[in-house]
């Protein structure tokens, strides 16, 4: 099952299918990964696009579009494609955020002895009252 439908941006695409063949490399399965995403006619119709990586033993998908509009979320996934793509999160952060958060990020990492983890809110705490 070569399947996956994603939402980028907002737009939910359709059940996107990769071509089932034997790929020379791992950059040539990201490339028709990515070909098939953005030939989704609902998120062409969006004006959405991504890029499609392969980097560091992991594949990457990212959305075009900048700034914190920007998102992708996997929905379903087909038992082919899991074994090649895991899925991880990342957070961005705003300074206002943050601010609000950093003083209870600080207390949770000391209580668990996260000593660097603590020590990396504390310095950008520090950096964003330096700004």
């Amino acid at each position: 099952n070569n399947t996956i439908q994603l939402t980028v941006d907002g737009t939910t695409t359709g059940t996107i299918t990769i071509p089932d063949s034997h790929y020379s490399s791992q950059g040539a399965l990201a490339t028709a990964i990515q070909t098939a995403i953005n030939s989704d006619s609902t998120l062409s119709s969006a004006g959405k696009t991504v890029t499609v990586t392969f980097a560091n033993s992991t594949y990457n998908i990212t959305s075009s579009t900048k700034g914190s509009s920007s998102s992708i979320t996997i929905n379903s996934i087909g038992s082919n494609l899991d074994s090649f793509l895991k899925s991880i999160t990342f957070q961005k952060i705003t300074k206002d955020g943050i601010s609000n958060i950093g003083p209870h990020v600080e207390l949770l990492a000391d209580a668990e002895g996260l000593d660097a983890h603590k020590m990396s809110i504390t310095l950008r705490l520090k950096e964003i009252q330096n700004d």
